[in-house]
């Protein structure tokens, strides 16, 4: 199946997450950390590009940068990152998963809001309880009018004296996240979970229910991966009767 086209940014900003492969640590170290950012400058400068925003998490990055050809700035900074790594670790293969994800930057109102969402990321993990006291975002950055980033942009829409307020303000904005590939359970996994649940001895037993137990014990099975297709297929019960439940 032919790679879906990489959609294309008319500002030539982006919001870009890379995650390591099988979820593995892309950094071990503080000097990890470093030598990313050091990577990452160096294809600022070849490149002629910006950098908005970076949160580097254990086994993810978060980037707001503005690059001609998205594509060969992230493909360098992979390679010359993950050669160093593999190095420094004496491993083998590759350190990302699959092609980095991105999403173009078309308005101010999506930059601001990629800027808080990417400074929030450690905070929303539980990993700080204030954005501040992570060090490896381009949180402090800001603060002390670091030259590496470029926060003339966010400066301009939101005002200088309103970072902290704004950055600091929770919100339940979403922005581009790592999608999570669900595996679906067998169906003799389902059969036993519909019958520890249910509190029965048969999957067709369910069907004796009332409607909000039901709904329950589809709700639980739906949180364990099963399919709507799959519980219809196990209880007799149809489709659209499941999905009303789940409602």
């Amino acid at each position: 199946m032919p790679r879906k086209t990489r959609e294309q940014s008319s500002t030539d900003i982006y919001h870009a997450i890379w995650r390591g492969v099988g979820k593995q640590n892309i950094f071990i170290d503080d000097y990890d950390y470093r030598k990313f950012l050091y990577v990452l400058g160096d294809c600022k400068e070849k490149y002629k590009g910006e950098i908005y925003a970076y949160c580097l998490m254990s086994n993810h990055v978060h980037l707001l940068i503005k690059a001609d050809n998205i594509s060969v700035f992230m493909c360098e900074l992979g390679r010359n990152y993950a050669q160093w790594f593999n190095t420094k670790y004496e491993r083998n293969g590759h350190l990302f998963q699959d092609r980095f994800l991105s999403e173009p930057v078309e308005n101010d109102g999506y930059f601001v809001t990629a800027v808080r969402y990417i400074h929030q990321n450690p905070l929303k993990a539980g990993i700080v309880t204030s954005v501040s006291n992570y060090k490896w975002s381009s949180y402090n950055d800001y603060i002390n009018e670091n030259k590496f980033i470029n926060y003339s942009i966010f400066n301009d829409i939101i005002g200088k004296n309103n970072f902290v307020d704004f950055n600091n303000t929770l919100t339940d904005e979403s922005c581009l996240e790592i999608k999570e590939i669900k595996k679906k359970i067998t169906d003799e996994k389902a059969a036993q979970l519909i019958m520890k649940y249910s509190k029965t001895n048969s999957v067709y037993d369910i069907n004796e229910l009332s409607d909000k137990d039901k709904a329950s014990v589809l709700k639980k099975l739906i949180d364990n991966n099963a399919t709507v297709g799959q519980l219809a297929r196990l209880t007799g019960m149809g489709k659209y009767q499941i999905k009303l439940l789940l409602k």
